[in-house]
């Protein structure tokens, strides 16, 4: 069997008679393609991987979270006035010279 080295920017990986794995091959087209995963990543596989959850399903849940709480702090700032859906006023009194 022969090994062969693949540089992938600074990660080198070990790739024997050009088969890899299929994950493996993806994951080299994916750097190839798009250039290196954000690091932001890595707490959410490390977590999911302790939770013992998929990555999707952590998503699925986490999506209509986000988006309540966003929908509740648009509501809020629309309600104190902070962000006027007129353009007659500025949200931030200006000092006058």
């Amino acid at each position: 069997m022969q090994h062969q080295v693949e540089e992938i920017g600074s990660l080198s990986v070990s790739i024997e008679d050009r088969h890899p794995p299929a994950p493996l091959r993806a994951f080299i087209d994916f750097i190839q393609s798009t250039g290196p995963p954000s690091p932001l990543l890595a707490s959410i596989y490390l977590v999911c991987g302790l939770l013992r959850v998929d990555v999707a399903d952590a998503q699925r849940f986490g999506l209509k979270w986000a988006v309540a709480t966003s929908l509740i702090a648009t509501a809020a700032v629309l309600l104190i006035g902070a962000f006027p859906l007129s353009g007659d006023g500025v949200a931030v009194a200006l000092p006058s010279k």
